[in-house]
C-alpha cells in the first residue's frame, strides 16, 4: 500500500526505532503498518493496551508515531488514513497531552 509506506517510511517508525521489544511493541507496529483493524484488536488486550501511553526508547509515543508520519506527508490521503488510527488510540486512552523527551506533545509536532 503506498500510502502506509509513504506515511512510515524511514525515520521515526521504522522497524530499527526504539520500540523494538517493549511491551507495548505490537501497538506500535500495528501504527507503524497503518494497521486499523489490528490496533482495535489489540486494543481489546487489557494488559496490551496499558500500554497505548508508553514511551518508546527514542522517547517517541504512539501518537506521537502517528503524527509524525501523517504530518511528513501533507497529502489528503496519508491525513485520512491517519483518521481511523487516531480514533483508535484516543479511544483507547492515548494521552494528547503525553510529552516526548524534548516535552513536545503530538499536536506540536
Amino acid at each position: 500500500d503506498p500510502v502506509k509506506g509513504a506515511m512510515f517510511s524511514g525515520g521515526i517508525g521504522d522497524r530499527e526505532s526504539g520500540w523494538f521489544g517493549l511491551m507495548g511493541q505490537k501497538l506500535f507496529v500495528a501504527v507503524d503498518e497503518c494497521d486499523t483493524d489490528g490496533l482495535a484488536r489489540l486494543m481489546q488486550d487489557n494488559e496490551l493496551s496499558s500500554h497505548v501511553n508508553d514511551l518508546d526508547g527514542d522517547g517517541f509515543g504512539l501518537l506521537h508515531h502517528l503524527a509524525m508520519g501523517s504530518g511528513a506527508y501533507a497529502t489528503n490521503e496519508s491525513r485520512a488514513a491517519a483518521v481511523p488510527l487516531l480514533d483508535v488510540l484516543l479511544a483507547g486512552g492515548a494521552d494528547l497531552d503525553l510529552r516526548n523527551q524534548m516535552q513536545e506533545t503530538p499536536l506540536i509536532l
